[in-house]
């Protein structure tokens, strides 16, 4: 109910007191009973379209409700399984970065032995090129 204002609630409709008496201001005829029975079959009519229509939003709303809580379930699972695939990727990637920097050291030796062998035909080709003079 809205606060200072008992006669109103809150969606503003007019509640008449307990203690409020209707007068009615039309003569009594005989289609007066008539026409309010068809009235009244009429609102009946109304509302019986309208909780049935709101039924069928309110079922549409919940499956689209399971719907949705469905997708996004599986868009977690996905993305854990995909978060969980990554890892496992990268640290693959961390051991194989390892097993090549192993091997680079020994590339690294095998240009060590190089180098010295290089040096090594070098003098021996100065050596030839170059013979000592023995006169």
């Amino acid at each position: 109910m809205s606060e200072g204002n008992d006669a109103l609630p809150d969606a503003g409709t007019f509640v008449l007191p307990p203690d409020a008496r209707m007068e009615v201001n039309h003569a009594m005829t005989p289609f007066l009973l008539s026409d309010l029975e068809k009235d009244a079959k009429r609102l009946a009519d109304e509302i019986s379209l309208m909780t049935g229509s709101l039924r069928s939003n309110l079922h549409a709303i919940t499956t689209i409700s399971t719907q949705y809580i469905e997708a996004h379930r599986l868009a977690v699972n996905n993305l854990a399984d995909r978060i969980d695939e990554s890892i496992e990727l990268t640290l693959q990637l961390h051991n194989q970065c390892d097993v090549i920097a192993e091997s680079m050291v020994k590339v690294k030796a095998v240009v060590a032995q190089i180098a010295r062998i290089k040096g090594m035909l070098d003098a021996l080709e100065h050596a030839i090129l170059n013979p000592p003079n023995t006169t």
